[in-house]
Order: structure tokens, then sequence, then C-alpha cells
């Protein structure tokens, strides 16, 4: 699923947990709303994403989208409470287990993580006990450089190290979604991968022209992919994509990054 005579690779990744301080009825009440509008606006666009939630099994938000679209993926997201510097290999491997395998048990496939706010990579043989063949890193404004990816070149996880986060800031001057749709096009005409990220917890706390501003860009891609323009994946399908290519032909390469 990279670029090619199919057009770039685009997925779209969309984070489905509060943060800490936003944990009020009023907020969990808005994030519902949100990924009620969002079920929708891809439903209508014909598009899949892969939702990350901290907890699949017990998400309450789980059944929906698998509801919406079977095509949709379901990750776990992770955030420096439990993953990353400081959370010791036994606790980790405790949280990892618990999260996929509950999933598992339940009839989700799961093979996807994204981290909400960590960087680092540690521990990957923790990672390939639980089948985990796709990593997404934090999401990043557009133009703001991503950390270089800190995980072992031997593991078999294709490692996204960002993704641009949405919705997008644009000077008052510039119309909505300019300066992403010029960054994305600059990534079409090179047949780079695109990875967009949808931060839920943002849109919480905006007024509705973000969300109407949001859907305006969902529209445009998914013209992109009629198109041909730009061919829509899940991390999940990218990562056993190459899990299985690495198989065949050992590498220590990853995707490159979108422009």
């Amino acid at each position: 699923m990279s670029g090619g005579a199919q057009g770039s690779l685009f997925t779209l990744s969309i984070d489905l947990e509060l943060d800490l301080h936003q944990q009020t009825e009023e907020r969990r009440d808005r994030l519902d709303g949100i990924r009620t509008e969002l079920l929708s606006l891809l439903q209508q666009h014909q598009l899949k994403a892969t939702w990350a939630v901290a907890d699949p099994a017990i998400s309450a938000a789980t059944d929906a989208i698998l509801a919406s679209n079977r095509d949709h993926e379901i990750a776990v997201l992770a955030d420096r409470s439990w993953f990353g510097a400081g959370a010791g290999r036994v606790r980790l491997r405790r949280e990892l287990a618990r999260r996929f395998e509950r999933a598992r048990r339940s009839g989700i496939d799961v093979s996807t993580l994204v981290l909400r706010n960590v960087d680092e990579v540690t521990e990957v043989d923790l990672l390939l006990e639980q089948g985990i063949s796709a990593i997404r890193g934090p999401a990043r404004p557009i133009g703001e450089p991503g950390p270089v990816a800190r995980t072992s070149s031997r593991a078999d996880i294709w490692h996204l190290p960002s993704a641009w986060q949405a919705p997008t800031q644009s000077a008052w001057w510039l119309p909505a979604n300019w300066f992403v749709k010029r960054r994305i096009r600059q990534a079409m005409r090179q047949r780079l991968p695109i990875h967009l990220a949808i931060d839920s917890p943002r849109l919480v706390e905006e007024d509705a022209t973000a969300l109407a501003n949001l859907s305006e860009l969902v529209a445009w891609l998914a013209a992109q992919c009629a198109a041909g323009q730009l061919e829509n994946a899940t991390l999940g399908d990218v990562g056993r994509q190459f899990v299985e290519q690495h198989v065949a032909t050992p590498s220590r390469s990853i995707l490159r990054p979108a422009a």
C-alpha cells in the first residue's frame, strides 16, 4: 500500500479519549456527539479509519464504530500514564495484555498501538508478544517536524513516528484547510504517504466551526480518493502488509514519512 500507480497512501486515525483534565460529564457527552458525527461523515464519504480507544473491549465506542463500517479499525490508545519511560516491564506487559488480549477474546481484531503523548518506543519484545504490527506516534501540527523513530530496527512492526493533526489552524486571512490541502498536494505529487490524525479531545474544546472545517477537508480527501490520487487504508492494513513484506524480504527500513 505504498505510493505508486494507485496513488499516495492515505491513512486516517482518530484519537477518541479525553485527556485527564477533560473528564467531566459535559465533555464526555460532547465527545459522544463528535464520534457520532464523525462516523456519519466517514460513512457518507465511504472512508475507513483507525479509531484509537484506551481499552477496546470495554469502550462504549467500539460497538458503534464496528456497526457503522466493518472496515474501520479499532486500535489501543496509549499515554504516558502506563506506557513509556518509567512504566517498567512488569506493568507494561500487564497493561498490554489486558488491553489487547481482552479485546481479542471479545472478537475484536486489534493489532495497532496509537501513542497519545509518548515519543519513545521501548520494550519492543513486549509489543511483539501482543502481535502488534503498527505503531503511530503522537499527532503534530502540519509543518512541525516529527520525531525520529526510536524503536528497534529489527522489529517486525511498522512505526509511523507521527501524523498530521486535525483540526488545523490557519492564519485568519487564509481559507480554512488551505495549508493542509497545500501540503497534501505536495505529498501527492511526490507519491508520499499521507497520515492525518483527528484529535477528538481538541474538537471537544472547539466550536462548531472546527467540525465544519474538518467535514469539508474529509469531503475533499474523499474526492482525491475517488479520483485515484489517494489510496485509503487503515494503519492496521499498512502494518500487516509491512510485516508480510518484512518476513518475505527482511529489511531495516520503514515507509518514508509524509512531506
